[in-house]
């Protein structure tokens, strides 16, 4: 699958996202000192606050994987499972700080902000992402739970 990044007609390419990593292990470190220091403050009713933030940055370890782009579809594989959508299910496309969410009629697919994106083939994967949106002719709008980063009714099973 990696080829150094060359441009393959079709694909497929696979992007990771290892900055999502870093990301959500620094904020579960950060908010694990906390909770210490506020566990050895007696401030025990900090330590919940501390509990939210560990659960929003486990997220991104969560979801964090590979993303592979073909001309069929696009498949996300992380610790969570294996989830695909097939470009022609695309019906709607909404955007958010970067996110982009694919929508079909029985399913939302999360596509992280490429700015997260690494690998040598990262340009390719988004030359791709990129045409089979401008070939959808559909416009993506903008919306407030596209950050939102869990994917609905589009895991395979296994």
């Amino acid at each position: 699958m990696n080829d150094g990044g060359r441009w393959r007609p079709g694909g497929p390419y696979m992007v990771k996202s290892s900055m999502s990593v870093v990301i959500g292990w620094l904020g579960i470190i950060v908010a694990t000192g906390f909770a210490i220091g506020f566990y050895r403050a007696h401030e025990y009713w900090l330590i919940w606050t501390c509990a939210g933030i560990f659960a929003f940055f486990l997220t991104p370890l969560l979801m964090s994987g590979e993303m592979i782009f073909d001309q069929e579809a696009v498949t996300h594989r992380c610790r969570l499972g294996t989830f695909r959508m097939r470009w022609t299910d695309v019906r709607e496309i909404e955007h958010g700080a970067g996110t982009l969410v694919l929508i079909g009629e029985h399913g939302r697919f999360v596509i992280s902000s490429p700015m997260l994106w690494s690998g040598p083939e990262k340009s390719q994967a988004w030359k791709v992402l990129v045409r089979k949106i401008e070939a959808s002719k559909l416009i993506p709008v903008p919306s407030n739970t596209a950050d939102y980063k869990w994917h609905w009714n589009v895991r395979v099973p296994h």
